[in-house]
Parts: C-alpha cells; structure tokens; sequence
C-alpha cells in the first residue's frame, strides 16, 4: 500500500514538473514592435539612467550608442541603386534581444538588411532579399515594403521570422524571382543567417 502511494506520488509529481515546467521553457517570447522617435530612430531602456539609441541618416549611416560609448558606426552599402530607405525594430526586452530591419527600394521593395542588438553588441546579419506581393488601394500586386509584415518570435533557444501576407516576392527585380505564399514556409536564425525552411 505505501509502496503504490510512493509511485503514486512520484508519477504525480512527474506529471506536474512535465506540466509546468515544461511549457515555461517552451513558451515562445514574442518580439514587439518599437516605435521610431523620429525618422529612422529608436531609443530603447538599456541600463537605469542610460539609453540605447538606433539612427540612420540620409547617407545610409548607421549608429549605434549608448549614453557611454558608440556600439557601432558604419556607412551602409546596397549592391543595388537605391532611392530611399525604410526602417523596423523588433524587440525583446525580456530576453535583451532586438532586430533593426532597414529595406532599401527604388521604385519597388528590394529587400532588407537586418542588424541584431545582444548583449552590448551590434551585428549585421544576412539581407533579407524579400518584397510583399501586396495590393494597395485597389491598385494591381506590386512589390511592396516587407517590414510591416515581419513577426519574430523566440521558441527555446531558436530565433523564427514569419512573413504576415498571404504573398511575398524571394529576390525582387532579379532575374530568379519568384513569388511565395508565406504560409509554406518560415525563416529561422543560424549563426548570422535567416535559412528559409519549409513546413
């Protein structure tokens, strides 16, 4: 009798570490959007009293800074011919992780370079080379802005990127573009790359 109310107990407890723990570790951290200040510029809490701020100007340079040292200083370059310059951020503050996604057009959407912020420390990661196959205003589908369409999301101890629109373009205005319903695949994070994975 105590030995089966001994099991009994155990496979109870089993069961609830199973049950509790489990999916606290498996509980995907959700990266929110950040609103920019000003034009191509985000603050972000960094250490009491001390801030973190993200700004591109018009010669497409990029600084990063803390209220005590510059992170990152560094002109960017596009191998296409560029117009103009659209930015996103993506954070999250729980696990100290952001994303800056700034997409370069000319007349339509090129793709994207994305810089990830950890630890004190600024990474450029590989271009995302996706447009949205998007409609707008009843006008016929054009290559449009991605950023507005990116969802990241942290599941254990990997980083995955979702495209929200039901069509995206894969190398816009090359000759090896193609156009993808999103909801066949998704991106996930290696070393300093987003690899495109299917479901």
């Amino acid at each position: 009798m105590l030995k089966s109310l001994f099991r009994y107990c155990v496979l109870l407890f089993v069961v609830l570490l199973s049950a509790f723990g489990v999916q606290h570790t498996l509980k995907a951290q959700n990266f929110v959007a950040v609103k920019a200040v000003q034009d191509n510029r985000y603050v972000l809490d960094f250490k009491p009293k001390c801030s973190l701020e993200f700004s591109l100007d018009k010669n497409y340079n990029l600084k990063v800074a803390t209220c005590q040292e510059t992170l990152f200083d560094r002109q960017l370059h596009f191998n296409e011919d560029v117009s103009g310059i659209n930015t996103s951020m993506l954070c999250s503050s729980k696990l100290g992780v952001s994303f800056l996604f700034v997409e370069y057009h000319d007349d339509l959407s090129l793709g994207c370079k994305v810089f990830r912020f950890e630890k004190g420390k600024c990474q450029e990661l590989s271009s995302l080379s996706f447009a949205a196959y998007t409609s707008e205003d009843n006008q016929r589908m054009s290559y449009n802005s991605i950023l507005p369409y990116i969802s990241l999301i942290r599941s254990g101890q990997r980083t995955l990127l979702f495209f929200n629109t039901q069509y995206v373009v894969e190398n816009p205005n090359k000759a090896d573009e193609k156009i993808l319903r999103s909801k066949d695949f998704y991106l996930e994070l290696q070393d300093d790359s987003f690899v495109e994975k299917t479901y």
